[in-house]
């Protein structure tokens, strides 16, 4: 049998290279998916091996009980495929290090603030997967109860999933790997190792009770932008570029509105503007007090409410962020091609006052029809009160 020679190989080669190209394709990609694959596999027996010495010691003393907690899973993230997901990446840490597990599927929107009222004290914690606004629900439905003063001793453990994750990304501070992330976030909840942290109550002027959020309060352009990415859907991964372009060729633009800021004229408020912020706006408060300048009304694009673990700072108090009246269109652009598209960390544009208190009242436009969002979850706009309730809640954290 006449044995191929190199020169015949690569002949044949160029003589189909249609079929030479898509080979090289498919292998290309099954490559790249089997060593994606491995390093999963490798990630999840690490931090399963690392959970099993819990394990063991709670064998070493029988007599102890055993650790009971209840997770609460929302089934409509991450393309309604979180099942698979919990059952890879973080039941079989939950299970090897000897908790008792209970899991409970959420089926409606609010359902997982309705479970929460239900929740027994003598559970050793409480763990949400899903994003942000499924820990707002359940944050929400804890601090609503009557005996919240005793719930919130309970250690409520946080597995991102899904497209928002902004306090689990802050509490964990990994840039790496889901399967990663929610490994370590498992083996978190399975050290028991916790961290007190700040809550923030909004409380709508028409609403009969509060809702609580770990995160954010964004309204306006950057909001209104963010909602409309998946109207973009056509282009791709490169919708972020397109839905922060589209905004930028309305005659409109930028659209500019009132609102008012108050505080407590007993209340220390730092209002430090920002340097590349409106000058003019200086002047103004340099010759009056920061509560007389707070009563004015501010022309803003957009606002941003934040609590001190997301905005990274050590204080105990809310940061509003006020943007100013006019906008470039280049770095409005640019912000939205590296958040949506690159998918890296970005400093938000220059801002013209950066206030911070424990205690505000926002007052939005009421003569027409706006909406906020609160951790992501949509809500109508109107006047808000904003507290800030330091050290309320115990989560499950890495050990500093």
């Amino acid at each position: 049998m006449p044995r191929l020679s190199s020169p015949g190989i690569l002949y044949k080669l160029r003589l189909h290279w249609k079929k030479s190209t898509a080979a090289l394709v498919v292998a290309s990609a099954g490559s790249y998916y089997g060593v994606d694959r491995y390093r999963a596999h490798c990630i999840r027996k690490s931090y399963c091996r690392k959970a099993k010495h819990f394990s063991d010691e709670s064998l070493a003393h029988p007599t102890d009980e055993c650790r009971r907690m209840m997770v609460f899973l929302n089934p409509a993230v991450d393309r309604g495929n979180p099942r698979k997901l919990y059952q890879k990446n973080i039941a079989p840490i939950l299970h090897v290090a000897g908790i008792d597990v209970t899991l409970v599927e959420s089926e409606y929107e609010g359902h997982l603030r309705t479970l929460m009222g239900y929740m027994d004290k003598r559970l050793s914690g409480i763990v949400i997967v899903g994003g942000d606004g499924s820990v707002q629900e359940a944050v929400t439905g804890l601090l609503r109860r009557s005996d919240e003063a005793s719930i919130v001793q309970v250690p409520v453990g946080i597995v991102p999933m899904g497209k928002c994750n902004t306090f689990a990304a802050k509490l964990f501070k990994s840039e790496s790997s889901q399967v990663k992330q929610q490994c370590e976030a498992a083996f978190t909840i399975v050290s028991g190792s916790t961290q007190s942290v700040d809550v923030m109550s909004f409380k709508p002027e028409s609403a009969p009770q509060p809702i609580f959020s770990l995160g954010r309060l964004q309204w306006g352009l950057f909001r209104d932008t963010d909602r409309s990415l998946d109207s973009f859907w056509w282009s791709g991964r490169l919708r972020g570029f397109f839905a922060y372009l589209w905004p930028t060729m309305k005659s409109t633009w930028p659209t500019c509105k009132h609102i008012s800021v108050t505080v407590p004229a007993e209340q220390p408020v730092s209002s430090p503007a920002d340097a590349s912020g409106a000058t003019a706006a200086n002047n103004s408060s340099s010759s009056c007090d920061s509560n007389a300048w707070l009563d004015k009304d501010i022309s803003t694009t957009a606002i941003e409410l934040c609590s001190p673990l997301v905005e990274d700072e050590q204080s105990d108090s809310v940061t509003l962020k006020v943007w100013p009246e006019s906008l470039d269109k280049t770095s409005f652009i640019g912000y939205g091609w590296r958040k949506h598209v690159l998918r890296r960390p970005t400093e938000d544009l220059p801002v013209a006052y950066r206030l911070s208190g424990r205690d505000l009242r926002v007052n939005l436009p009421a003569d027409e029809v706006s909406w906020f969002s609160i951790d992501g979850e949509m809500y109508e706009a109107q006047s808000i009160h904003v507290k800030l309730l330091p050290k309320k809640l115990s989560v499950f954290a890495p050990g500093r």
